[in-house]
C-alpha cells in the first residue's frame, strides 16, 4: 500500500468532522489563493479588451446577449 493510500485510508476512518476539515484544508492547499485567481481574471479581461480592439471579437448589445442566454437556459430546461 502507498504512503497516500495508508493516509487515506487512516482519514476515511477518523469521525465525520474531521474527515471534513482535512478536506477543506486539502483543498485550500492545491487551489489558487485569491490574489492568483484576480490575477488570471485581470490578464483575461485585457486580453479580450485587446483582441476586441484589433476586431477579433464581436460585440453584442446587452439586452441581446441576455435574451439568448436566457433561451439557452430554457432550452436546457426542455
Amino acid at each position: 500500500m502507498s504512503t497516500a493510500e495508508n493516509i487515506l485510508q487512516q482519514a476515511l476512518d477518523l469521525p465525520e468532522q474531521e474527515r471534513v476539515e482535512i478536506a477543506h484544508n486539502l483543498y485550500r492547499s492545491v487551489r489558487p489563493s485569491p490574489e492568483e485567481i484576480d490575477a488570471a481574471w485581470a490578464r483575461t479581461a485585457s486580453e479580450r479588451l485587446e483582441a476586441f480592439k484589433r476586431g477579433e471579437l464581436k460585440s453584442q448589445p446587452m439586452d441581446e446577449a441576455i435574451a439568448d442566454i436566457r433561451a439557452r437556459l430554457l432550452a436546457r430546461r426542455g
